[in-house]
Order: structure tokens, then C-alpha cells, then sequence
């Protein structure tokens, strides 16, 4: 098996959207064209397996112009949402429409396409369609890990008793920052709860602001590698996933499943309907919803602590399906590069088989 990973498109996915991206003919086909070439550049036709783990729209469309070049497995991640290239509606369903007409165009194609999403759908520009779920993956020995750190329940009584509620990642407004600091401002933090601030290096004046503001702070800002990052994450009770419903509303957030790779229950804003749908159907009752605001995270954190068990009982019911939706050989076998997986390397070898190539873009 060999596979490469090739940095070749000029045209920055990422980049911000505008209706006539779309609605100006010369200028989509001037934008295509020019990621067609860098497509070429890939000699397309060579490959037994291609991924692009996340799709860009106009990406997309060029690779379904490529269609007749593609004689492998196509795999596309549909992992964000049009808002995330567009903040007005006509952009995002222009956004929406496109990407239902690639993959459309490329079935008609008859190329052999998977689209599947973090969440088991996507809207596509007629509603949700269905889709399967992929999380991104890891390695065999952090699987291990996780599964060890879920078995060893915290000690109880540890600091005096109290909850330990933890926030993870960045410290901006669209991660409900703005409504834990309020919280704290009006004095309405539950003594019994510790808040656990754990975010990347840099902010140590975020937990100059906290540290006023309440008592049972318990902050770091400092880089940490993935291990780190989990043994941090397991020393909680409750992780925190209440986020701007104005950004999360069809977003997935990777700190959901790594919670419930730990066995923690999750408290989430209320209209992060891609989260709750993703809960709802793989970690039923392991969360709360709550209104995104001050009174909806204050109410959230008072509830009896019965409440609160109950979530963490079902949380670590499902952590064992949650770490297999981010097993390396799930993934691998889905996209259709089996072969990839170490532990598969010696089935290869009997059959004889032809070496694969896979490549990314």
C-alpha cells in the first residue's frame, strides 16, 4: 500500500463565499477551472482510493467535472455547514445546492462516492439527507488509553466534595465563554461546583479575569498533547459543549465525542441541533439541554445532583460505542482503505495482492 499526501490547491477552501461565487457563471468557471488544473496535477485516473476528508464546495464541483478522470473510491467528509463560508441565507443555499449537485453529478458518473458526516446527515439543500457517521480517528494506543481512563472513576470527595464542571478548547464567544464569565460576574456559580478551565497556551489573562470573579477556579493555559488533553478531561464530572447555537446550530463539535469516549455527560446549548441529534442517537440521556444564556447555564448547574448521575451513568453506557466510531480500522475500512490498518497488512501479503495507492486532497 502507498499512500501520499499532496498540498496542491492554490484556491484556499476555507476562504469566505459570496453569492456570486455561484450566481456569476464566468467567475464559478474561471474558480473551477483553475482548481481543475491543480486536479490534474494529481494524475486522478492513478489512484485506487481518493479522500477528501473535508469537502469545499467549489472543490467539490471541480472534482465532479474530473469525474471521467476518477476510477477509484471517492470518499467526501461533509463535516461543516454552509455558515461556515457564508453568513447570509441566499450564499448558504447556493452553498447547499452545489454540493447536492457535485455528488449528485458524480453518481451520474457512476463514481464509486461516499459522503458521510460526523453527525449521520447533511443538508444538502432539500432538508437533512442521511449520511454515515465518521469521526475522525485514532491511533490503537489512545483508544487504550481512553478505554483505562473511563474504567478509573475520579476520586470522590476530591476537593472538598465538590462538581467539577470543564470547559475545553478555545476561550471565544461562540464556546459560551462570554455566558460562563457573566455567570461568574453575578455571582451565581453553585458552591458546590469547581468550574475547570483548560485551554490552549497563551491566555493566561483568562484565568487572571476568573480567578476574581469566583473561588473554585481551577485554570490552565498551556499546550498539551493528546494524552494530556484526555487525562485532563477525565478529572471532570460534567463537560461543558454549551455553544453559540448560532454557530454550533449544524455544527459538530470534536469535544462531544471525546467526552463520551471518557464516560462524561455533556451539558449543550439548546438549537446545537447537529450535537443533540448526534447524542440523541448514539449517547440517549448521557446530556442536558439548556437555554444559551446566563439563567438557561445557571439553571443547568443547579440540578440536583441525581440529575447529573443519572447523565454520567448513561454516558459511560456508551463510551465503548463512541471509542469504536473513532476506531482507525472503522475508518479505514469504511473510506475503503482497509489495507492501510496495520493489523491488516499481514491479509495483503497472503493474497498476493497489488500494492494500492490512496492519495488526499
Amino acid at each position: 500500500v502507498r499512500a501520499e499526501l499532496r498540498p496542491v490547491f492554490r484556491d484556499n477552501g476555507f476562504a469566505p463565499l459570496a453569492l456570486h461565487d455561484f450566481a456569476d457563471p464566468a467567475r464559478t468557471v474561471a474558480r473551477r477551472a483553475g482548481i481543475i488544473r491543480d486536479l490534474w496535477g494529481l494524475d486522478l485516473g492513478r489512484w485506487d482510493i481518493v479522500l477528501m476528508p473535508t469537502v469545499y464546495p467549489l472543490h467539490l464541483s471541480a472534482l465532479a467535472d474530473c469525474a471521467g478522470e476518477l476510477r477509484g473510491k471517492l470518499s467526501c467528509g461533509l463535516l461543516l455547514p454552509a455558515a461556515q463560508w457564508a453568513a447570509d441565507s441566499a450564499t448558504q443555499a447556493a452553498i447547499r445546492r452545489s454540493i447536492g449537485d457535485a455528488l449528485q453529478r458524480l453518481a451520474a458518473a457512476q463514481v464509486d462516492c461516499l459522503a458521510y458526516s460526523e453527525t449521520g446527515a447533511h443538508d444538502l439543500g432539500a432538508g437533512l439527507a442521511p449520511t454515515p457517521t465518521l469521526l475522525p480517528p485514532v491511533s490503537q494506543p489512545t483508544q487504550s488509553r481512553m478505554a483505562a481512563l473511563a474504567a478509573t472513576r475520579r476520586a470522590a470527595g476530591r476537593n472538598g466534595g465538590r462538581m467539577r464542571v470543564g470547559f475545553f478548547g478555545q476561550w471565544d464567544a461562540r464556546k459560551g465563554s462570554g455566558l460562563i464569565t457573566d455567570l461568574l460576574r453575578q455571582r451565581r456559580l453553585p458552591r458546590d461546583i469547581e468550574l475547570v478551565v483548560r485551554v490552549p497556551e497563551g491566555r493566561a489573562e483568562v484565568g487572571a479575569e476568573l480567578s476574581v470573579l469566583a473561588p473554585q477556579i481551577d485554570f490552565s493555559s498551556r499546550h498539551r498533547d493528546n494524552e494530556a488533553f484526555l487525562a485532563a478531561m477525565a478529572e471532570v464530572d460534567i463537560v461543558l459543549a454549551h455553544y453559540d447555537p448560532a454557530i454550533y446550530g449544524d455544527k459538530m463539535s470534536g469535544i462531544v465525542p471525546e467526552a463520551l469516549c471518557l464516560g462524561k455527560p455533556l451539558l449543550v446549548a439548546d438549537g446545537c441541533n447537529a450535537v443533540i441529534d448526534f447524542l440523541d442517537r448514539y449517547a440517549p440521556g448521557s446530556f442536558v439541554v439548556a437555554p444559551y444564556h446566563t439563567n438557561g447555564l445557571a439553571a443547568a448547574l443547579t440540578l440536583p445532583a441525581a440529575a447529573w448521575t443519572a447523565c454520567a451513568q448513561r454516558a459511560a453506557a456508551s463510551a465503548p460505542l463512541m471509542r469504536s466510531l473513532k476506531s482507525m480500522r472503522r475508518y479505514l475500512g469504511i473510506v475503503g482503505a482497509a489495507d492501510l490498518y496495520e493489523g491488516a497488512a499481514e491479509v495483503a501479503t497472503a493474497t498476493q495482492a497489488a500494492p494500492r495507492q490512496a492519495t488526499m486532497v
